[in-house]
C-alpha cells in the first residue's frame, strides 16, 4: 500500500499530460518506496514491543511532508510542460 501511494500520484499526472510514466525511466523512486515499505512494515511491531507510541504525529508529518513535495514537483512539471519555467 505505501508503494502504491508513493508513485501512484506522479503516475496518473504523467498519464494525463501524455508523459512517459516517471518510475518506468527511473527505477530508483520504486525501488525506495519498495524498499522502505518492506522496512517499516517488518520493523513496525518490533518498535512497537520496544515501547514506540503509535501517536500518529508521524504519520501527520510525513503525510505533510509527501503532500508538500508533490505539490511543489506537480506545479514545476506543469510550468515545464506548458512552457513557463524559468
Amino acid at each position: 500500500v505505501g508503494t502504491l501511494t508513493a508513485i501512484g500520484g506522479g503516475t496518473i499526472r504523467d498519464i494525463i499530460l501524455g508523459r512517459t510514466v516517471y518510475w518506468l525511466t527511473d527505477t530508483s523512486h520504486l525501488t525506495i518506496a519498495l524498499a522502505v515499505s518492506v522496512a517499516i512494515f517488518l520493523t513496525w511491531p518490533a518498535l512497537v514491543s520496544l515501547g514506540l507510541r503509535d501517536s500518529h504525529l508521524a504519520f501527520l508529518w510525513s503525510d505533510a511532508l509527501g503532500m508538500a513535495s508533490s505539490c511543489i514537483v506537480g506545479t514545476h512539471i506543469g510550468y515545464e510542460r506548458t512552457g513557463k519555467a524559468k
